[in-house]
């Protein structure tokens, strides 16, 4: 028997890399329990078609997390901006798995940073704790350091895990920001610990300007 639903998370998954072909072959594959989820998803091409989308797709609701997922990950792509706006809305109003949400603020917040949409970093600031993110913490920190906003780049690089927290790039910056606000010691002590990595000769020379390493 065929499991309609993986052929569904397949089908948004292709709906999602803009894999046509590939999307009408999988739909032929789904049976008439699916049929709405399918136009639905045919005819969301935009912010406007997200708003009145329902909010239970396929048999028992099985369409829906695969589909708001694959929605907002094109929309992200696409219109980072309309994305933002439209998701508190949504978020208001589904009731998705957790997981189907962290995936889909993880790249939401990474491409809001990404593209610095203004008015996004207040959202952006919320959210992040939530997201168990690298690379999204990372972007925080370069765009607090391109704004040279110290005590933001020591709040999220403390928000790390130890591990990526402990690489030598970040006790550098960790050095950087307790120099600039005056704490001389603390600064010292995270230079020491930077220049006993072995990759330290690839973090910035002490005096190196910012931007050189965003």
């Amino acid at each position: 028997m065929i499991d309609q639903h993986a052929i569904w998370e397949r089908k948004m998954l292709a709906w999602e890399a803009g894999e046509r072909g590939l999307m009408s072959y999988l739909g032929g594959l789904l049976d008439s329990r699916w049929q709405a989820a399918i136009q639905r998803a045919e005819s969301t091409a935009s912010v406007g078609s997200l708003y009145d989308a329902p909010s239970c797709l396929g048999p028992e609701c099985a369409a829906t997390p695969a589909f708001y997922r694959a929605a907002m990950q094109r929309l992200t792509r696409e219109d980072t901006q309309g994305a933002l706006s439209v998701w508190p809305s949504l978020a208001n109003r589904l009731s998705l798995p957790s997981a189907t949400r962290q995936t889909i603020e993880e790249e939401l917040a990474f491409y809001a940073l990404l593209r610095e949409v203004p008015g996004s970093y207040a959202w952006v600031d919320r959210i992040l704790p939530t997201l168990e993110s690298e690379r999204v913490l990372e972007l925080r920190v370069r765009r607090a350091l391109q704004a040279r906003d110290w005590t933001a780049v020591q709040q999220w690089i403390a928000s790390m895990s130890d591990e990526q927290r402990n690489d030598s790039r970040w006790q550098y910056w960790l050095g950087r920001a307790s120099e600039q606000q005056g704490n001389q010691q603390a600064a010292e002590a995270h230079f020491f610990k930077a220049a006993g990595q072995r990759d330290f000769l690839a973090s910035p020379p002490l005096n190196a300007p910012i931007n050189r390493f965003l």
